[in-house]
């Protein structure tokens, strides 16, 4: 049980970092808004934080790329 509880307070990360990029793409469509937080990353969340371009195709490019990385390697 004690296990379960750590993940699931770990995993509560992802809901603060996807509300705030949510924040920040009110004017997406919510279909867009969901993909882009299901996708969404540690690493693509600081990208986008920090990037000037706080857009849909920057951070979906930026999920992708990840992806990408991620099952090729």
């Amino acid at each position: 049980m004690r296990n379960i509880n750590t993940k699931s307070l770990l995993n509560l990360r992802l809901i603060v970092m996807s509300s705030s990029v949510m924040n920040a793409l009110k004017h997406v469509p919510l279909g867009k808004k969901l993909f882009a937080a299901f996708t969404l990353t540690d690493e693509t969340f600081a990208m986008f934080s920090f990037s000037e371009e706080k857009n849909i195709p920057f951070l979906l490019g930026a999920n992708f790329a990840e992806y990408i990385a991620w099952v090729g390697s």
